[in-house]
């Protein structure tokens, strides 16, 4: 009866019949991030085109979502503010994502890389990113930069198709997943802060990552976006895994595009020493979890607006 009651008052409230699942989750992670920023802003020297993103670029896109939250306004076609809507809660992602640099460590000090690296040897007998010297050469370190860096893309591509196509169910499912792998692996980060093995390990190590320009201009990414403790769940195994799923389901002929794409990219994510296995690993339940719960999710939340 409790649980009765409780539902059919969210069934009923301004939340639901205004608001996307997606963008309920985009605005706690903002509030949140708010807070972040107010509290270790200072210690982690944020930058004013930090600051100018934090302040005036993402409600650019928080204002859409609410103007468009009104029912009058939700039927109406592509209009500038709806694809801004519709877009909003990803970009928002990636905003979050670079205001996190450098705040992980401050949140939770301590790191777990031995953990981390213990657990794959007793995995594996042995270190995977020290035991994968052995087949280094400039060649496949260009190669795996290569599907590193195709990572940024999927995201883009897979909604973009579903978006050109209109099938704007397939599109909001997909939206969900991106939202909810993203934040789930944010929390993972700050509950199991990780440098990498290529940080924590740099003393077991022989043979240097030596590719071509893809590896000199990773580098420079890396320096100017990688949070610095982001490994502990690979959103760069499990937000592709999710995606690769998804597409299977609704664009087949895109799914074996990607495939030899995404499985370079599992690959590079051990071989350029990014992750420990058990970060791939730990990505599997998080998967599973956000390719069950959000379509379902969708269809309760749209089904109880209706």
């Amino acid at each position: 009866m409790f649980f009765s009651r409780h539902l059919s008052q969210l069934q009923n409230s301004f939340v639901v019949k205004r608001f996307r699942p997606e963008e309920i989750i985009a605005l706690i992670a903002f509030v949140i991030l708010t807070w972040l920023s107010l509290s270790f802003g200072r210690q982690v020297n944020l930058t004013p085109y930090i600051l100018v993103m934090f302040v005036l670029f993402t409600p650019t896109f928080l204002i859409p979502m609410l103007v468009l939250s009104h029912k009058s306004i939700q039927q109406t076609s592509y209009s500038i503010l709806k694809i801004l809507r519709d877009w909003a809660p990803v970009v928002i992602c990636l905003v979050i994502y670079e205001n996190l640099h450098d705040m992980v460590h401050l949140i939770n000090p301590q790191d777990y890389d031995q953990i981390l690296s213990n657990l794959d040897e007793v995995l594996f007998g042995v270190q995977p990113t020290v035991y994968l010297e052995q087949f280094i050469s400039p060649v496949l370190t260009e190669l795996s930069y290569f599907a590193y860096m195709t990572y940024f893309f999927y995201p883009v591509i897979s909604l973009g198709v579903l978006y050109y196509q209109r099938r704007l169910d397939k599109f909001r499912n997909l939206t969900l997943s991106i939202v909810m792998v993203v934040y789930l692996g944010f929390a993972g980060y700050v509950l199991v802060p990780a440098v990498g093995p290529q940080y924590a390990l740099v003393g077991d190590y022989s043979v240097d990552l030596n590719g071509y320009q893809l590896s000199a201009l990773q580098q420079k990414i890396d320096d100017l976006f990688r949070i610095s403790r982001d490994c502990f769940p690979s959103l760069h195994f499990s937000l592709s895994a999710v995606i690769l799923f998804m597409t299977y389901r609704h664009n087949r002929w895109l799914f074996w595009f990607y495939l030899p794409c995404v499985l370079g990219l599992w690959f590079s994510t051990v071989y350029l020493r990014y992750h420990y296995v058990v970060d791939l690993l730990a990505g599997i339940p998080l998967i599973m979890l956000v390719l069950y719960s959000a379509p379902r999710l969708n269809s309760w939340w749209f089904a109880t607006r209706n």
